[in-house]
Formats: C-alpha cells, sequence, structure tokens
C-alpha cells in the first residue's frame, strides 16, 4: 500500500480512524488521488474537444463540396448564357440587316449602333 492511501485526513491512520461520513472520505479520496483526478479530466477534456472538431472538419468539407457543386453549376449557367447571347446578338443583326435591304432607316441605325459599341467594347482598357 502507498504511503499516501495509508494516511487519513487528519494525520491519522486508516486504522485508527474509525468511521467517517461519506462526505469526508470522498474529501480524502480527493486529496490523496488529486493529480489522477485532474488528468482524468483532462484527458476528458480534450477527447471532447477532438471529437467536436472532428465534427466541424466533416461538416466543413460537406459544405465545400456543395460551394463546388455550385460553383460548377454557375460556371456552366455563365457559358450557357454566353452562347444564347451570341444566338441573340446573330439573329438580331440579321433582322437588322434584313430590314436594312428593305429600306428601313432603323435597320441601318441599328447597325451603325453594333459597330460603335462592339468597338468600345473590344478596344483593350488603359492602365490608369
Amino acid at each position: 500500500m502507498r504511503e499516501r492511501d495509508a494516511v487519513a485526513v487528519d494525520g491519522r491512520s486508516e486504522r485508527e480512524e474509525g468511521p467517517r461520513t461519506r462526505g469526508q472520505k470522498a474529501l480524502a479520496f480527493v486529496k490523496s488521488h488529486g493529480i489522477e483526478i485532474a488528468f482524468g479530466v483532462g484527458c476528458l477534456v480534450l477527447t471532447v474537444v477532438c471529437v467536436k472538431q472532428g465534427r466541424t472538419i466533416e461538416v466543413q468539407r460537406r459544405l465545400i463540396k456543395k460551394k463546388d457543386a455550385l460553383l460548377s453549376a454557375k460556371d456552366w449557367r455563365i457559358g450557357d448564357l454566353t452562347e444564347l447571347c451570341a444566338e441573340k446578338d446573330r439573329c438580331h443583326l440579321e433582322l437588322a440587316s434584313a430590314a436594312l435591304r428593305d429600306g428601313c432607316s432603323e435597320g441601318g441605325r441599328t447597325l451603325a449602333n453594333y459597330r460603335t459599341t462592339s468597338m468600345v467594347n473590344s478596344k483593350p482598357r488603359e492602365v490608369e
């Protein structure tokens, strides 16, 4: 038996002590095993923190997968809209060209406006 287990709270040995109350026994146990109790509590807290972080990492991984899926869907939609805009521009220019051939001045104005805006949009921007 270890020395600290044999000595009671008030310094008497356990054989000399006699009956004790439950609270006194608990206090004596805590005093004699304080380091082990603190170590056990520390291990328990560390385990809970690690499990919580593991769950948080799993949630973050799922969110990253969802974000990647949304970004790829967005990229696909941007490409689709770009194709639709190009198709719309082709149809619009064909209609304006046909209107100009038929003698409508609005067709000529539309083509001139398209040429002006396409030149402005295709110019490289100057760095200030």
